[in-house]
């Protein structure tokens, strides 16, 4: 639930009396200019208590992805804001960040960036800006960069071209050619930047320019439109060598039609198992009525927090395995644990021999460790509530050993020997200040 945001005062009490902020707060605080606001939820999320940030920061498919929020996230959305100038004047005191300002138009923050800051500027950053710009259409920040960049024309054309044709943005590629822009010397790539868009429009204007085709035909399937995919191949497009890599877009319609037309072999659909379940259950649906089973589909729907297709997967005999039960521990879920343990797939004596394989194994850094599910643990052995086992995980980092954890999973939590260990780090803390 968002929480209100216009008011500081009114921010600062459920701060106190409901809750700690989350990043769509902090979303919305940027976009409405709320700078004060923001000032008191931070511009990070770093000064938060240990717990909430390993919440804030959890992720089940095992890649932790940075869900709080920063200057970067804050500027972003303030740029797609009008009104936001606060947000953004105070947002440009920490860093720069071309590509979401240009996107959101602002040439004179542009400007003020590039002279205030005597610094050569790689062709990354003037990508970044002409990036962003061509995909809102923003004409005055284009015309700024080429202006800045009359030295290098090639760079500029090579990076509107490509832009222009990822983007749909026919309307800059007319206006382009109209102002002299002469194409890319190299482009040989440009029509895969056309089947990437999925706009079979930007295609047959690319290929009206004699533009090669090149792999187009891959990046048409990578684009999941259909369209795209069977314009390439009715105007002899090279459609050879399919990967899995081609169908990690994931579209049913594409493979579908590929398989019906016999341009899909078996092996490289084997091959696409792993790598188009994490993106849609209908594939896995998909290639289990065609006979190609994924014997590691249960892990998998472990790792990715899926209860609805481990009960579809397991109704129809796929293999549920220790591999399944050990990527839970250091990647699933609570309620995905929950669900194993309530249909007899996770005992106790799982939890028993888990639990020092998770700590040996897994507990190299706590920012690493899958609290939650480790919590859910210690609630099952020892009957604690949620809140006695948070205490555990909401204490200063260095205090969160290996050999501590053991020891409240062998002992409980009001063991002597745990008593003795917190209090004697305190005791030889404070010793050593």
């Amino acid at each position: 639930m968002l929480l209100p945001v216009h008011n500081v005062d009114i921010v600062r009490w459920w701060m106190d009396t409901i809750r700690s902020p989350t990043q769509a707060e902090v979303k919305e605080a940027a976009r409405t200019d709320q700078l004060e606001v923001i000032e008191l939820l931070g511009w990070d999320d770093t000064g938060y208590s240990h717990y909430h940030r390993l919440m804030l920061h959890l992720d089940v498919k095992g890649r932790r992805p940075f869900t709080g929020w920063n200057s970067l996230y804050i500027l972003s959305n303030a740029c797609d804001s009008p009104s936001s100038q606060r947000v953004i004047d105070a947002c440009l005191q920490r860093y720069e960040f071309l590509q979401c300002i240009s996107r959101g138009g602002h040439l004179d923050i542009i400007k003020k960036l590039f002279s205030l800051k005597n610094v050569v500027h790689p062709n990354i950053v003037w990508r970044d800006v002409l990036e962003g710009a061509v995909q809102r259409g923003r004409r005055d920040i284009i015309s700024w960069v080429k202006h800045q960049r009359q030295d290098d024309p090639q760079f500029f054309a090579d990076c509107m071209y490509k832009f222009s044709l990822l983007h749909n943005r026919i309307d800059l590629l007319d206006w382009l050619e109209e102002g002299g822009i002469t194409h890319p010397v190299n482009h040989s790539d440009l029509c895969e930047f056309a089947a990437l868009s999925g706009d079979v429009k930007v295609m047959q204007w690319a290929r009206k320019r004699d533009f090669p085709w090149r792999f187009s035909f891959q990046a048409a399937c990578q684009s999941g439109n259909l369209q795209m995919v069977q314009y390439c191949i009715q105007n002899d497009c090279p459609n050879k060598n399919i990967e899995w890599t081609t169908l990690e877009a994931g579209s049913i319609e594409v493979l579908n039609w590929l398989y019906d037309n016999g341009r899909l072999p078996n092996d490289v659909l084997s091959q696409s198992l792993h790598h188009l379940f994490e993106r849609k259950f209908e594939l896995v649906q998909w290639l289990h009525d065609r006979g190609i089973h994924n014997d590691r589909l249960c892990e998998q729907t472990v790792l990715f927090d899926q209860i609805q297709v481990m009960t579809w997967a397991l109704d129809r005999g796929y293999p549920f395995t220790s591999d399944s039960i050990q990527l839970g521990f250091s990647f699933g879920s609570r309620d995905m644990m929950e669900w194993l343990f309530e249909r007899g797939l996770i005992a106790m004596r799982d939890l028993e021999e888990g639990h020092d394989w998770m700590v040996d194994v897994c507990f190299k850094k706590i920012e690493n460790f899958n609290v939650p599910v480790y919590e859910w643990m210690m609630m099952k052995k020892w009957k604690v509530s949620e809140g006695e086992v948070r205490t555990l995980f909401d204490r200063p980092t260095e205090e969160l050993t290996s050999k501590m954890l053991k020891d409240v999973w062998k002992n409980g939590f009001h063991s002597r020997s745990l008593v003795q260990r917190v209090f004697g780090f305190l005791s030889n803390k404070k010793t050593r200040e």
